[in-house]
C-alpha cells in the first residue's frame, strides 16, 4: 500500500531554479496582464492527478500524472506548445510517485521520485534527468526524497523529507551534485528546501531552518514564531529563497489542521509576515514580490491562496462541471509574472473520476 504525502508538494521551477541563473527574476519580470487569472490549458480525461510540474518558457516545460490506481505509474508529459502537451519516456517502478521537478533550462530538467512501500517501512528514491528525448535515471539513493532544486548542470540539490506515510518512511537526506558526482551533504537533516548557489542552500526541518553554506549547517529555530495547536506539533512545511536577505517560510500548527502563517527574512531578523487557518505548502514566487502557496483544508478539499502587500487572500480555481481544480504544484514561468500548475478535479458532478488539469496563471 502506498500513501501520498499529506502535505503539497515541493514547488518546482521557483525563481531560484529558474531564475537567478538562467533567466530573468522577479527584478526582471515582465508585468502581470491586468486581467490575468487562473484557467485551464489542458484536461486529461483519466482518474489521477498532475502532482508536479516544472515550466522552461512560456510554451514549454514538464507535467508528471499520477493516475489513482491500486499500483501508482507515474506518466510525463512535454509540454509542446500553449495548450498542447505530449507523453514522453518516463521509466518507472511499480508504487513509485513523482515528488518533484526542477530546472534551469529546457536543457536542464531533474526529477525526484521516490519507490515507496509504506506497510513496509521501506522506501528508496531515484533522480532522473531529460536527455532531449526521453528521462533517463541518473542517480539512486536509498530513502526519500522530497524533491531538489536545480541552479546549473552543474549545481543541483536533492532533499530527502520522509513525511509519505506520516513521518514513517526514512529520509534519503541532503545530496548535492556538482556535475560529476553526487554527494552526501547529510544524513540527518530533511524536509523541503531551496537554494541560491553551491554555497547557499536551505532546508525547512522541524521548526528549525537549516543553511548550508557550501562547507557546515547552520540552524535557526523559528518555533517562537509558529502558531500551536493543542495536540499538534509546529513545523516549517516549505522554504523559498531569493536571496541572502529575501528568504520565505511557511508553517503550520498542525501537519493536516493548520493554522499557518508565513515568515520572512530580511537579512537581519525574521518576522511573521501572514497568517491563514489552513495549512500551507511550498511557497513559489509571484515574480512580482509576492506568493502563490497551495494547502490544504481541514475537511474540505485543497486552497490555493496568494500573498502580496502583506495580505493573504483565497483563490478560486478554474471550473469543471461544479468541481473547483485542487492545485498540488506551482511552478513560475521564467522571466514572467506568470505560473504553471499541476491539479485535479474532484470527481465532478455525474463523473466516476477525478480528471487531472493543467492550470495557467497569465
Amino acid at each position: 500500500m502506498v500513501m501520498k504525502r499529506h502535505y503539497v508538494k515541493i514547488g518546482a521551477g521557483v525563481c531560484t531554479a529558474l531564475g537567478l541563473v538562467a533567466f530573468a527574476c522577479a527584478a526582471n519580470a515582465s508585468a502581470a496582464p491586468r486581467d490575468a487569472a487562473w484557467h485551464a490549458i489542458y484536461r486529461l480525461a483519466r482518474n489521477g492527478e498532475f502532482d508536479a510540474v516544472v515550466a522552461t518558457s512560456e510554451t514549454s516545460g514538464f507535467t508528471f500524472f499520477e493516475p489513482n490506481t491500486t499500483v501508482a505509474v507515474p506518466v510525463a508529459y512535454e509540454r509542446t506548445g500553449a495548450t498542447s502537451f505530449t507523453k514522453v519516456p518516463l521509466p518507472t517502478a511499480a508504487n513509485e510517485w513523482v515528488a518533484g521537478a526542477s530546472a534551469s533550462s529546457r536543457s536542464d530538467v531533474y526529477v525526484f521520485a521516490d519507490i515507496l512501500t509504506v506497510d513496509t517501512f521501506k522506501a528508496k528514491s531515484e533522480v532522473l534527468k531529460w536527455t532531449g528525448q526521453k528521462f533517463t535515471v541518473v542517480a539512486r539513493f536509498a530513502g526519500e526524497l522530497g524533491g531538489g532544486t536545480v541552479l546549473s548542470p552543474s549545481d543541483v540539490y536533492a532533499y530527502g523529507t520522509g513525511i509519505y506515510g506520516g513521518g514513517t518512511l526514512p529520509s534519503a537526506g541532503i545530496y548535492h551534485y556538482n556535475g560529476h558526482k553526487w554527494t552526501k551533504i547529510s544524513n540527518t537533516i530533511s524536509g523541503n528546501g531551496d537554494a541560491l548557489s553551491a554555497t547557499s542552500a536551505y532546508v525547512a526541518d522541524g521548526t528549525r531552518l537549516e543553511h548550508y553554506n557550501g562547507h557546515k549547517w547552520t540552524a535557526t529555530n523559528l518555533a517562537s514564531l509558529l502558531p500551536t495547536k493543542a495536540g499538534q506539533h509546529p513545523s516549517l512545511s516549505g522554504v523559498l529563497a531569493l536571496s541572502g536577505h529575501d528568504v520565505f517560510v511557511t508553517g503550520t500548527a498542525g501537519q493536516d489542521t493548520g493554522p499557518a502563517v508565513i515568515l520572512h527574512y530580511n537579512g537581519h531578523e525574521w518576522a511573521k509576515v501572514a497568517s491563514y487557518p489552513a495549512t500551507l505548502g511550498q511557497p513559489v514566487s509571484d515574480g512580482h514580490g509576492g506568493l502563490w502557496v497551495a494547502g490544504n483544508q481541514p475537511g474540505a478539499f485543497d486552497i490555493l491562496v496568494h500573498y502580496s502587500g502583506g495580505k493573504l487572500s483565497a483563490v478560486t480555481t478554474p471550473e469543471y462541471d461544479h468541481s473547483h481544480a485542487d492545485v498540488d504544484s506551482i511552478s513560475r514561468i521564467p522571466g514572467t509574472t506568470e505560473e504553471l500548475a499541476g491539479a485535479v478535479f474532484p470527481v465532478p458532478a455525474g463523473q466516476t473520476v477525478s480528471p487531472g488539469v493543467i492550470l495557467q496563471y497569465s
